[in-house]
């Protein structure tokens, strides 16, 4: 008998636990919480020369290794390029970042963002 019990909570729990998750994804800002903010911009541009910079060269132009950015960071969404930055295209030589938080991912989008074509 109690393990009957036992077996018939499991799918509650399961359906608690996805329901929670599934909040939790939906709370994500969509717009960029940081746009505007110099202090962001600047931080920004410290990770952008840290992570990004060798392969997509100081200001973003492009280099022989990645495109540049210019253009494509005008006319993306911002959690576009949040997502692309954090989930990254292996097959086209785009690393991951998913290790760095995601305030630190914002403040890369809002440095990119302020980036002239």
């Amino acid at each position: 008998m109690m393990r009957r019990h036992a077996i018939q909570i499991i799918p509650v729990i399961i359906l608690f636990i996805t329901a929670v998750y599934a909040k939790s994804g939906a709370e994500r800002p969509t717009e960029n919480p940081f746009q505007n903010n110099e202090s962001a911009r600047a931080a920004g541009q410290k990770l952008f020369a840290r992570h990004c910079a060798e392969c997509h060269g100081p200001t973003a132009e492009g280099t022989e290794r990645a495109p540049s950015l210019r253009e494509f960071v005008r006319s993306a969404a911002p959690r576009t390029l949040h997502t692309f930055i954090k989930n990254g295209n292996l097959r086209s030589g785009m690393p991951s970042w998913s290790r760095l938080p995601d305030p630190q991912l914002w403040q890369l989008v809002t440095y990119l963002q302020t980036l002239e074509p």
